[in-house]
C-alpha cells in the first residue's frame, strides 16, 4: 500500500492512516514542547494540559490525542 504519492500539480496525497500518525506525532510533540518537558515523568501531565487547551471552543473536550486527530481530519474532509 502506498503511504503517499506525488500528484501532477506538485502536491502530495497521503492515506488516512499516514495522516492520523502524522497528526498524532505533531500534537504529542506540541504538548511536550509547549510544556518544556524534559523528563518523562511529566509526559501525561503535558498531554492532559495540551488537550485541555486544544478543547477550547469545541462542544466536548478531547479525552485523547486520537480524539483530537479525528476532529482535525473530519474538519478537512
Amino acid at each position: 500500500m502506498e503511504f503517499f504519492k506525488k500528484l501532477k500539480n506538485g502536491n502530495f496525497e497521503i492515506n488516512r492512516e499516514t495522516l492520523e500518525e502524522l497528526l498524532k506525532s505533531h500534537y504529542m510533540f506540541q504538548a511536550l514542547q509547549g510544556a518544556k518537558v524534559d523528563k518523562w515523568e511529566w509526559y501525561y501531565d503535558a498531554r492532559r494540559n495540551y488537550l485541555e487547551e486544544a478543547s477550547l471552543g469545541v462542544e466536548e473536550p478531547f479525552e485523547s490525542i486520537d480524539e483530537l486527530v479525528n476532529f482535525e481530519i473530519n474538519s478537512i474532509e
